[in-house]
């Protein structure tokens, strides 16, 4: 690293001082260390991508993500494919990706620990989805995706809960709409990467997963899921929706790799999420889709893998095997 850009949403989160605070004290670390730093505050919604390439068109050669998930997914639309490196420096209230890494959740801890990671170049995952005008729409994300419920919820549910009730606050929230959510079915299609078979069938939530461990409540959603590989893991919920969805996230709580029914888990290299023929079209409308934890749009929706993806900072120590 030799210059480096933070970016960071001055209207994100409850105390807006206080994270300018923080991330002056990371850019602060930087500069300690003979790297020049500049902190830059996004313009608008979805503006940071375009600020991420702009900063590199100038210069630097890592752009720090200063926020949450969200903030992450905004800058990663504008790196894929360029040689700059993601850095995080963790402020949001999930914050899945950095605790993947094992980065801490304090902003001078976080620079401090990154001043020794290593850049990686790392698969990306791009997911295509119908806006609401019906226009196709792509984006790229690191975590996960998903259509179904996990998206419904994450379109319920405003940026309040996080920032107002913080994490619990906003799992309980969730777990209140999954309770009073419909689960509309869809037809699926993938190939199973391991076996090589065509799988078709019917779901009511398909998530496709990019990290190991969540951090949270989650833990480990997805059996083999890994940054490093040029896969998704996929976990497909086909019945008894409810049962099988609540069994699938207390089982991941406590690293459970067994059969549980209803749910199907496969490494692919990209799932196709369509619309069921002759079912009601008002019920198909309520399949929506996610990256992120950002809503994104509804069917149809097409996860997938990119092998030539973006260079991450990674721990040196961690292993490259998948």
């Amino acid at each position: 690293m030799k210059r480096v850009t933070l970016i960071y949403n001055p209207v994100s989160g409850g105390n807006r001082s206080r994270r300018l605070r923080q991330v002056e004290a990371a850019a602060a670390v930087f500069r300690g260390a003979g790297i020049e730093a500049e902190v830059v505050s996004t313009r608008a919604a979805g503006s940071a991508g375009e600020q991420a390439r702009a900063a590199i068109a100038a210069g630097s050669d890592t752009i720090f993500a200063c926020g949450g998930d969200g903030t992450l997914h905004d800058i990663l639309q504008g790196m894929v494919g360029l040689d700059a490196v993601l850095g995080i420096i963790p402020l949001g209230t999930a914050n899945a990706l950095a605790y993947d890494l094992e980065i801490p959740f304090h902003a001078v801890r976080a620079a401090r620990v990154q001043l020794a990671y290593k850049p990686r170049r790392i698969p990306v995952g791009t997911v295509e989805y119908a806006r609401k005008d019906g226009k196709l729409e792509r984006r790229y994300f690191t975590v996960m995706s998903g259509a179904g419920p996990d998206a419904a919820m994450v379109y319920a549910l405003s940026a309040k809960w996080k920032d107002q009730y913080g994490l619990w606050g906003y799992l309980a929230k969730s777990a209140e709409l999954f309770f009073t959510h419909h689960f509309a079915p869809f037809q699926t299609e993938f190939v199973n990467s391991a076996t090589g078979q065509s799988r078709k069938g019917v779901a009511v939530s398909v998530m496709a997963v990019r990290i190991t461990n969540f951090g949270n409540v989650l833990r480990k959603l997805a059996p083999g899921a890994r940054l490093e590989q040029d896969c998704l893991s996929l976990v497909v919920i086909q019945k008894y929706a409810r049962i099988s969805f609540l069994f699938h996230l207390v089982t991941a709580l406590f690293g459970y790799r067994g059969n549980i029914p209803g749910v199907e888990f496969a490494q692919t290299k990209a799932v196709f999420c369509t619309a069921l023929p002759n079912h009601p079209v008002a019920a198909q409308r309520m399949v929506r889709a996610e990256a992120d934890g950002e809503h994104l749009g509804r069917l149809p929706v097409r996860m997938a893998i990119e092998p030539a993806g973006f260079t991450l900072l990674m721990p040196p120590e961690r292993s490259s095997d998948c």
